[in-house]
């Protein structure tokens, strides 16, 4: 069984950290770094793992110092360039999110991996299930608003949280409510959002 439990972890832990990626790293204070980087997750700690270049010491950081950073990943090919920033979704403490849409409205989404055990005939069976939460600020907004979640069985009730949200867009609400848009379409939401609304 705690092999099984390992394996979980590792699984989990290591599409994260597998790769050094070029990264730029922003500071609360200002500062700007620029060097390598991979997110680290040990339980509820995240921290970024930082080198200046391939073979430099690691320097650990965490939302303590950092306010957002970008990595640069290489998946099938392509280059991307993904964007994470630490956001406060409740209470004091800083949860690490990664921006899906920049504007008007922006998206982030937290990524969540529930392992769960089960009663088997030879033993508990471990399982393991992903979920997608997704929050929306508007530049003019410090707090998040939640809209919805992917693989939850009981998530918001993403229709009513969405027409509200962006309620000073009737020709929006009015696809949200026709049910044109639907939680699964939450990216086109924001990117409707900012692309066509004041």
């Amino acid at each position: 069984m705690k092999k099984t439990i390992f394996i979980l972890a590792l699984l989990f832990i290591l599409p994260m950290a597998a790769q050094k990626n070029e990264a730029t790293l922003y500071f609360r204070d200002g500062t700007v770094l620029e060097g390598f980087a991979k997110i680290s997750q040990r339980a509820f700690s995240v921290k970024i793992k930082f080198r200046k270049k391939i073979g430099a010491k690691k320097i650990f950081y965490t939302s303590k110092e950092l306010e957002y950073f970008k990595i640069k990943k290489r998946e099938n090919n392509k280059i991307s360039i993904r964007t994470y920033w630490y956001k406060k979704i409740s209470g004091d403490s800083y949860t690490l999110l990664e921006q899906k849409e920049k504007g008007k409205v922006n998206l982030f989404v937290l990524f969540q991996v529930n392992h769960s055990s089960m009663p088997g005939p030879n033993g508990p069976i471990m399982t393991s299930s992903s979920i997608s939460s997704y929050y929306v600020a508007k530049e003019n907004e410090e707090s998040l608003t939640h809209l919805g979640s992917k693989g939850s069985l009981f998530g918001k009730n993403f229709k009513k949280a969405a027409s509200e949200y962006f309620r000073d867009c009737p020709e929006l609400v009015k696809k949200i409510q026709d049910k044109e848009y639907r939680k699964k379409h939450i990216e086109k939401v924001v990117k409707y959002y900012n692309e066509n609304c004041n």
